[in-house]
């Protein structure tokens, strides 16, 4: 089994090896996604048990709780915000970029790029007959 990730491909590639390149990506994308759920949920248990060892068992201040909130509601908003970018890179990373006009295909993309054979965006031909 070839490794996709980080090889780019020489366009037009065979249909054999654009689907390779997509499984690739959806095997990744999953475990990627499972991962990070994982640890959010993680994160969110290690919250409440260090609220709870806080509050309960050092008996801090209010001003410390609300500061750990804050704490924790910024890291949350920063995962928010940087998780969908990293994810939204993550298509190029297996070569699931048009050469032509750079854009990195996701799902409907790739479905339309398998159909056509030609980018959906600009219409350059990606996978050979």
């Amino acid at each position: 089994m070839t490794n996709y990730r980080h090889s780019p491909p020489s366009w037009p590639v065979p249909l054999r090896e654009f689907t390779a390149r997509r499984d690739a990506f959806r095997r990744w994308n999953r475990r990627s996604g499972v991962i990070a759920a994982f640890l959010v949920v993680a994160g969110l248990v290690g919250f409440v048990v260090l609220m709870h060892w806080l509050v309960q068992i050092v008996g801090v201040s209010d001003a410390v709780e609300i500061t750990v909130c804050f704490g924790f509601a910024g890291v949350l908003c920063a995962v928010c915000v940087l998780l969908p970018r990293w994810l939204n890179r993550l298509p190029a990373q297996f070569g699931l970029r048009c050469p032509q006009c750079g854009v990195v295909m996701g799902n409907l993309l790739i479905a339309t790029t398998i159909a056509t054979r030609h980018c959906g965006e600009c219409g350059a031909r990606l996978i050979a007959e």
